[in-house]
C-alpha cells in the first residue's frame, strides 16, 4: 500500500496480502478468502467484488459458488483517510462436484455351494470397494463374488468412501424331490406324482 499521511508514517502504511492468488471451489460450496492485514486503521476495510456474479456470489470475503466457470474477485482497500493500497485479485475456478456412486445389479440368488458375481456400476469412485454380507452363515462375498453357504437371505453391501449400495441376496437349497412309499423309476420312463 502507499499514500503516506500525517497519521500514518511510512512504516505504518496499511498493507494486505492475499493468502492465495487462485482457488478452486465446488458448485454449492462456500469458501472464505483469507487475507493478512497490517496497520489497518479503525475505518480501513477491504471490499470484495466478483467479475461474474452468475458464477459466484460474495458476502464480504465469503464466496458462494453458483455454477461452473472461472472468474476473478477484486479485493480493494477502502479508507476514510488518504491511505491507499493497490487492488489485488484472486482467480476463482468453480467446478462441478463429482459425486461417487455404486449400483449393484445382476442375479441376486444362488444355490448352496455355488457362487455368482454381482455386477457393479461405478461412477467417480476414488477408494477401493469394501464388500460385506450381513449374514456370513448364509453367504460370503469377496470382490463381488457371492458364495452360498446355507439357505436363507442376507444383505450384500458394496461401499467405497461415501458411496454405498446394498441388495437382498437369497441362497436356495438344491431342488429336491421327496418321494414317499415304494416307487420304482427306470431310466427313460416317467411316473406321475400326486
Amino acid at each position: 500500500c502507499g499514500g503516506e499521511t500525517p497519521e500514518q508514517p511510512d512504516d505504518k502504511k496499511p498493507e494486505f496480502t492475499l493468502k492465495e492468488d487462485s482457488i478452486e471451489v465446488y458448485v454449492g460450496e462456500t469458501y472464505e478468502i483469507k487475507v493478512d492485514t497490517k496497520n489497518f486503521g479503525e475505518n480501513d476495510k477491504l471490499e470484495y467484488k466478483s467479475e461474474d456474479e452468475s458464477i459466484l456470489k460474495l458476502e464480504g470475503n465469503i464466496i458462494s459458488a453458483l455454477k461452473v466457470g472461472t472468474t476473478k474477485v477484486l479485493v480493494k482497500f477502502v479508507s476514510e483517510t488518504d491511505a491507499t493500497c493497490p487492488d489485488k485479485e484472486i482467480t476463482v475456478t468453480v467446478k462441478e462436484k463429482l459425486i461417487p456412486s455404486i449400483t449393484l445389479t445382476g442375479v441376486l440368488s444362488t444355490k448352496v455351494g455355488e457362487s455368482v458375481k454381482l455386477e457393479v456400476i461405478k461412477l467417480n469412485l476414488i477408494e477401493e470397494i469394501i464388500w460385506t454380507s450381513s449374514n456370513l452363515e448364509v453367504a460370503t462375498v469377496e470382490n463381488g463374488v457371492v458364495t452360498g453357504i446355507k439357505a436363507g437371505k442376507t444383505i450384500i453391501t458394496a461401499k467405497s468412501g461415501e458411496a454405498e449400495d446394498s441388495v437382498e441376496f437369497e441362497v436356495l437349497e438344491d431342488a429336491q424331490i421327496i418321494i414317499s412309499g415304494e416307487t420304482e423309476l427306470f431310466v427313460g420312463k416317467s411316473i406321475t406324482l400326486k
